[in-house]
């Protein structure tokens, strides 16, 4: 069990204390999940007062480290190792398949000399070498407009703002809404880089129970009730990392206590192409109150880091703001391309194709993983499988890193709580060729038939 070192240093005891932690959980003596000595308890193996004890555990928390569950104790984030990482490397060594990080088979895509032929021939790019709006060009704003429209949208541009991608929409919108200290509730396994950016933000993250439709309403409710909620993060289609599309019912269920409790909603749709059926927007019912993130990394040029966001006429002034002082405006020439090939029809085709491919890897995974046999095949770029019960996350990812083959267990995406049932999401999109999946599939099998025991 962890029990710091304080020794004699210029800093506060409780700031020590959660230092020490830090570094135990950086170095891997502290483990996600682990639970921590009772505060009255640690008080007493190290000399102070139960207040110094108190604080420290506060501070571990406002940095993501710990969580409290109530009465059960204080325990390590699941997955905080991760946050507190770098980005890890693994997706550029060279011999690893790659079935971790989320590619999205950019070679069924056109080739990026292509698309500005396409836009050098129809206008001058000397202009977009200049400064321009923060918010975005208006003819990119106004095709943004049309872009969104379905998802249930009937705005203009002056509700749109282009961002460099879903990641910076979302920098953006916590930039732009929230403050240090302030909560939003998302799903207990959530997409990673939410987590890592609330916590460089010091933003709480409430995780709030899901199930096979997604987070569960009663909870959401419950949650609002006893906490100081300001806003909340779903993906209503396709959820990353579990695959999980809501019901309408669901939907609309979260809507009302959306509108009840005055909550921001951050509706973030990378994937909305691959849900079984196109529902509109959960956004489009609460414009005042909803950010919508719509953008085209899994779809065309994922290097060009393009998105449109939807949002009322006061929070797009404060979005345009955020705009500003990150990077002054998404690169106009960038967004020149992602339009013209909405507008082309590039990218509805590039869309078909990519699902038929998708579709495809989807029937070799099922044929090939054992446990499959309840569910059809699906046309996900990514597939959730459930470990059987002796496995961990952690210990299957490191198995199957040895092996040569990168993937993420459901440790990487949960949020707060150390319980987690052994899961991990493999990418089926992000190595080019389909023999190179059915190698990477085969390593998943053999270390499944193995067990964690001969392992």
């Amino acid at each position: 069990m962890w029990c710091p070192y304080i020794g004699d240093s210029h800093k506060a005891k409780y700031i020590v204390i959660a230092d020490d932690l830090e570094t135990g959980i950086r170095s891997g003596t502290v483990l996600p999940g682990e639970k921590l000595p009772p505060q009255r308890e640690l008080a007493e193996m190290l000399s102070v007062n139960l207040t110094t004890v108190s604080r420290a555990y506060r501070e571990a928390e406002r940095r993501g480290l710990v969580k409290g569950v109530v009465g059960r104790g204080t325990f390590v984030s699941a997955g905080v190792t991760k946050t507190l990482e770098q980005p890890k490397s693994a997706m550029f060594k060279a011999g690893e398949i790659e079935m971790g990080v989320v590619f999205s088979l950019n070679h069924l895509e056109p080739t990026l000399e292509e698309g500005l032929s396409s836009v050098s021939s129809k206008q001058d790019l000397s202009g977009f070498r200049c400064y321009s709006e923060p918010a975005g060009l208006p003819d990119h704003l106004a095709i943004g407009a049309q872009w969104v429209a379905q998802f249930g949208f009937d705005v203009g541009s002056e509700r749109v703002v282009a961002t460099a991608g879903a990641q910076h929409a979302l920098t953006c919108t916590l930039m732009a809404c929230f403050k240090p200290g302030d909560t939003i509730a998302v799903d207990c396994i959530t997409y990673s880089g939410l987590k890592n950016l609330a916590a460089m933000m010091n933003i709480r993250l409430a995780p709030i129970e899901m199930d096979e439709d997604g987070m569960r309403p009663e909870r959401l409710r419950a949650a609002c009730k006893s906490h100081l909620i300001k806003g909340l993060y779903l993906m209503p289609a396709f959820h990353n990392p579990t695959g999980t599309t809501m019901s309408v019912k669901r939907r609309q269920a979260l809507l009302r206590i959306i509108e009840e409790h005055r909550l921001l909603l951050i509706e973030d749709d990378p994937y909305y192409f691959l849900a079984s059926t196109m529902q509109p927007a959960m956004s489009s019912f609460v414009p005042e109150q909803s950010v919508f993130i719509s953008s085209f990394s899994k779809i065309l040029h994922a290097g060009l880091r393009v998105a449109f966001v939807v949002c009322s006429a006061t929070l797009r002034e404060h979005m345009a703001n955020a705009v500003y002082n990150t990077i002054w405006m998404a690169p106009a020439l960038n967004m020149a391309v992602i339009c013209n090939a909405i507008v082309g029809g590039v990218v509805e085709q590039v869309i078909e194709d990519k699902i038929a491919e998708a579709t495809h890897r989807n029937h070799m995974a099922w044929a090939m993983l054992p446990f499959l046999e309840d569910r059809l095949p699906g046309k996900g770029f990514y597939l959730w499988y459930q470990l059987p019960e002796a496995w961990t996350g952690y210990a299957f990812e490191a198995h199957a890193r040895s092996r040569g083959v990168n993937i993420n267990c459901a440790e990487q995406f949960a949020v707060g709580s150390p319980d987690v049932a052994p899961a991990i999401r493999l990418c089926l999109t992000a190595v080019e060729t389909r023999q190179e999946l059915t190698l990477g599939l085969s390593h998943i099998v053999d270390i499944l038939e193995a067990g964690p025991g001969e392992l």
